[in-house]
């Protein structure tokens, strides 16, 4: 009788930890960073991540030359 009680309490155990680390693993993936916004040079039409392009008169520029360029 003890056996089995044993047997039971570490199934359950195993199941419990097997549990834990499935949802932490979800969590993680849920985690994961979003697409990046491209936007596109107005001089040249080359995609760049918004971040990383230079915004002037609500124009995107993949540069400061092309930026210029535009200008002139």
């Amino acid at each position: 009788m003890r056996i089995l009680l044993l047997i039971i309490a570490v199934v359950f155990g195993f199941l419990i930890i097997k549990q834990m680390i499935n949802s932490r693993r979800r969590s993680e993936e849920k985690k994961l960073p979003e697409t990046t916004r491209m936007v596109r040079c107005e001089h040249c039409g080359v995609h760049i991540p918004k971040q990383e392009a230079l915004l002037d008169n609500n124009h995107y520029f993949c540069s400061d030359e092309h930026r210029k360029l535009h200008h002139s």
